[in-house]
């Protein structure tokens, strides 16, 4: 099956997270200071960074994507303008496959992805949720990468 396993299930309690616009450089910058909140306000991360992309458009000649970036931790509500807590993050019946390799080489995976859904005649209904395992902060393109993702499909409970 190429990796792809289905039935598969994410569930995460007590996320810290914070969606908006951004260009990859944001990105990056946003990722740190998620951390160094939750540093400074003695935050436990239970878990990896969870990201999913809700869109992409292009501003001028800017790329910007719709991105929200979640991190498990223990704490029930933060006091914040810029995070909000999300209680739960569940999908169900879910695709799933563990990418590891070069940043530049996930787009195939993706490709790979969706020839599956295609082929199996699946129905997609949920964006790509991408659980990294490793700090894709400030990480090289050649730096290797481990990055479980998760895509609901019919029927799925979110």
């Amino acid at each position: 099956m190429n990796g792809i396993e289905l039935g598969k299930t994410l569930l995460v309690d007590n996320l810290l997270s914070i969606r908006r616009k951004m260009n990859p450089k944001d990105l990056e910058s946003t990722i740190k200071e998620m951390h160094h909140y939750c540093d400074t306000q003695q935050i436990k991360k239970t878990g990896s960074l969870i990201t999913v992309t809700h869109g992409v458009e292009l501003k001028g000649s800017e790329q910007l994507m719709d991105i929200e970036l979640m991190i498990p931790v223990m704490a029930e509500e933060v006091i914040s303008t810029m995070y909000y807590m999300k209680p739960r993050l569940q999908i169900s019946n879910a695709l799933y496959i563990r990418y590891e390799g070069k940043p530049t080489g996930m787009r195939d995976t993706f490709i790979k992805i969706q020839d599956f859904i295609k082929a199996s005649d699946l129905s997609q209904i949920t964006n790509a949720y991408s659980v990294n395992h490793t700090d894709i902060s400030g990480r090289g393109m050649n730096q290797s990468i481990v990055t479980d993702i998760y895509i609901g499909i019919n029927p799925c409970i979110m």
